[in-house]
């Protein structure tokens, strides 16, 4: 069994794991405001992504950490603190596109750019000590989000028809999402979730991201679609802060568990449609558009009295995982020993 392989099989018991015993959060109702705050950095506060924004999450939750900040040996270290003794890191993956080198195109001119996956190790705030205090959560206020929302809608370019009755659902042939009217929900918040949502679904559209939308209710290509449109929407109410309802979701629990324990590695593939859907929408964590402007103004300002030009606000905080910091760290292990042996605390 390859590392991946092995990767994707402990991810999936650990899912598998969170649906029988009915505590995985994307089938949980979280009001606005109360969901929990997604893995993050807890050096950049940036969120993680994809396939380890999930298991961060879910390993948070099945150890009891109290704490959504996690941070690489070296960060730890930087910062102060150390890790207590006995305690065990968790994996995480980053995938790169591999450039052939000059001796592959010498040898196949043809050669193409190729993936590879490394591993790192990463560690809760609540496995450390001597670290400063954490950074403080902003929270999201009503009015930014629901505007956010109304942008996401309208940007999308599909059609919203409101004479959906008491359903809510897209239809691929017709291009169109369907939904009651605002009154029929207990809050616009609720009404934002369901919204968001369906409009998950319909990036799966040939003209779109392209996902199997040919499944039938009950099928397993449906159970299949409803997972990453789960996915999708718990990652977006953690985003903008709109809280996150599954509503009649739960009920593919038993079709997921089937799935997931048939091939491990849809865990994967579902998680990274799921951040494809958020690139796509382009929906970006509150937190980070705020970081980002706090650091362009405090950028601009600081330029201002320099007498130099002034930049364009927009400036992002700097990842950790990010390629062009990674590129030398890759490079040093690579030296060291074979890349499928990487299983590292940088």
């Amino acid at each position: 069994m390859s590392k991946t392989d092995d990767y994707a099989r402990q991810f999936a018991d650990l899912v598998i794991r969170s649906l029988e015993n009915h505590t995985a959060p994307w089938t949980k109702p979280w009001k606005p405001g109360e969901v929990p705050a997604g893995p993050h950095n807890g050096v950049t506060n940036r969120s993680y992504r994809g396939s380890n924004f999930m298991n961060l999450l879910l390993t948070q939750q099945e150890r009891g950490y109290q704490s959504a900040e996690w941070l690489t040996f070296k960060q730890i270290g930087e910062a102060g603190g150390k890790v207590r003794k006995g305690q065990k890191g968790t994996s995480i993956q980053f995938w790169k596109t591999s450039e052939p080198s000059a001796e592959q195109l010498a040898e196949d001119p043809a050669a193409k750019k190729r993936m590879q996956v490394f591993y790192f190790t990463v560690f809760n705030r609540d496995q450390c000590e001597g670290l400063p205090d954490p950074k403080p959560q902003l929270q999201v206020s009503e009015q930014w989000r629901h505007e956010k929302c109304e942008q996401l809608m309208s940007d999308s370019g599909v059609p919203f028809n409101f004479n959906g009755g008491d359903r809510a659902y897209y239809r691929p042939d017709i291009d169109q999402i369907f939904m009651p009217s605002k009154a029929a929900f207990s809050s616009p918040d609720g009404f934002y979730a369901t919204a968001l949502h369906e409009l998950g679904h319909s990036t799966g559209h040939k003209n779109r991201l392209g996902r199997d939308l040919s499944g039938k209710f009950g099928s397993e290509s449906y159970s299949i679609e409803e997972l990453r449109a789960e996915f999708f929407s718990f990652m977006c109410g953690e985003r903008l802060g709109i809280g996150h309802d599954p509503g009649q979701h739960t009920a593919y629990i038993k079709s997921w568990i089937k799935v997931l324990k048939n091939d491990p590695k849809e865990i994967l593939r579902a998680c990274a449609d799921a951040e494809k859907i958020c690139n796509f929408l382009k929906i970006e964590r509150y937190q980070e558009l705020e970081q980002n402007n706090v650091q362009a103004q405090q950028l601009t300002g600081q330029e201002r009295r320099q007498g130099r030009p002034v930049r364009k606000a927009g400036a992002k905080t700097i990842d950790p995982l990010a390629p062009e910091l990674l590129d030398d760290q890759i490079k040093d292990m690579k030296s060291r020993r074979k890349a499928e042996e990487l299983a590292v605390a940088l």
